[in-house]
């Protein structure tokens, strides 16, 4: 055979194992794209809209007629009462705070929008957005306002929620009254962003839950603020249990913890100087409710800490102070609190809401300065029987709010004793009409 027969020959047999090599090769990239798309498709979540997924768009126009026999702690133009203010004696020995108001407002009036249906990889999913025209609790004005925002995914037995609602201490019982504070100060009112977690296993479930501070702030040696908690480093951390004992009756249990810190730095007679001091406290609160046809029973008890962001009475106060460096340490004020409601009725409602609150002081001696809410005040009763007639979308109510506190002042190198104390009462009438739609 001719060299040159058996050069084209070989050169042949080559070219067709390397045109036989790529297609190999071919195949096998095909292949191995094939399955990495199988392994990207089987992670990615599957979103699955289904036949019941909508957004319900609904609220209410709301307009208050409010009278009040004192001036008060407010917010919210007068919508909002904390409490009737102390006595304060002009040069005659008048009492300036002994005035009445009256206003009309229509502030509250509501926006909700909720999503409801889709689910991602088998978990339901909800979204809830609320606003309204509330301005704040402590200045005034129509301001257009978020009050909640959050989403939640929920599987057969837990759920995940993520932004901004009701605190845990808040939500776990709600009383129903005609006025804004829902019974504060007696109990928490605090909105939140927070992280919450809630797993049910059978009649019972359990709440674990980080909350951060944006509306609802903490007081401090620079007013109220979020950069208390904030430079903690941690959130209000919250733990409880709810037990579902029969149809009609539920118990539950909820603590809460947080820290501040309200100095970054302080100044003595030797300089300035940074600080990492820090105040922690704890709170804690048990309910009941008992809901039966057409009569429901609420009542909580609750021992709380330095629960001024929860729009409370107290806060912490300065219980020493080093004169060199000006380093503070803190104590926390500490308070009881009791509250019950009641309500019978469907198309017309008759309910009444009782509260109570007592300091019980601080936990150590006061050298200093009190940051928080009301510290000079010993006790509270409130009294708040109300009416509501329903006529299809439309809502007629009227409240009675009697509210009796006992006002003093603190005396310095006690555990928060407060002395010389006077009684101050107040009465609140607020008529409401409301279209819900």
């Amino acid at each position: 055979m001719k060299k040159s027969t058996v050069f084209f020959s070989g050169l042949l047999l080559v070219g067709c194992l390397s045109l036989h090599a790529q297609r190999i090769d071919a195949d096998a990239l095909q292949r191995i794209v094939s399955t990495v798309q199988d392994q990207v498709e089987n992670l990615t979540p599957k979103v699955t809209p289904t036949a019941s997924s909508q957004i319900k768009l609904g609220g209410f126009v709301r307009t208050d007629v409010i009278f009040a026999s004192r001036q008060n702690q407010a917010g919210a133009e007068g919508l909002y009462t904390y409490y009737p203010l102390p006595k304060a004696l002009d040069a005659e020995g008048r009492d300036i705070n002994a005035a009445s108001s009256a206003n009309v407002l229509a502030l509250t009036s509501r926006l909700t929008a909720t999503y409801t249906g889709q689910t991602v990889s088998g978990i339901k999913t909800r979204a809830y957005v609320e606003a309204d025209f509330g301005s704040n609790l402590i200045g005034n004005g129509a301001v257009f306002r978020l009050r909640q925002a959050y989403m939640e995914l929920q599987w057969e037995h837990a759920s995940l929620l993520l932004g901004q609602t009701w605190h845990p201490l808040s939500a776990a019982v709600i009383p129903v009254t005609l006025d804004l504070n829902t019974g504060s100060p007696v109990r928490p009112f605090n909105r939140s962003p927070q992280l919450r977690y809630k797993y049910a296993l059978g009649a019972v479930s359990f709440t674990l839950a980080a909350v951060f501070q944006h509306s609802y702030l903490s007081a401090g040696p620079d007013g109220a603020s979020s950069k208390y908690l904030r430079n903690s480093s941690l959130p209000d951390f919250v733990a409880g249990a709810e037990w579902q004992v029969t149809d009609q009756l539920a118990w539950g249990v909820m603590g809460e913890t947080k820290a501040l810190k309200p100095r970054l730095s302080t100044t003595g007679a030797a300089g300035t100087f940074k600080t990492d001091e820090t105040i922690r406290t704890y709170t804690g609160q048990t309910w009941l409710q008992y809901v039966d046809g057409d009569f429901t029973m609420k009542a909580a008890a609750l021992y709380a800490q330095n629960m001024n962001d929860a729009q409370m009475i107290g806060g912490y106060a300065v219980a020493t102070r080093d004169i060199l460096t000006g380093r503070e340490t803190y104590t926390p004020t500490q308070h009881l609190n009791y509250w019950l409601m009641l309500q019978y009725g469907r198309q017309l409602k008759a309910g009444l809401y009782a509260g109570y609150l007592k300091s019980l002081g601080t936990l150590d001696p006061v050298n200093g300065e009190f940051f928080g809410r009301a510290c000079n005040m010993d006790s509270m009763f409130r009294l708040a029987p109300r009416l509501y007639y329903n006529v299809g979308n439309l809502q007629l109510a009227g409240e009675v709010e009697w509210d009796h506190a006992v006002f003093g002042a603190n005396q310095p190198g006690t555990k928060g004793d407060i002395v010389n104390t006077h009684d101050v009462d107040g009465v609140k009438v607020d008529v409401a009409v409301m279209f819900m739609f």
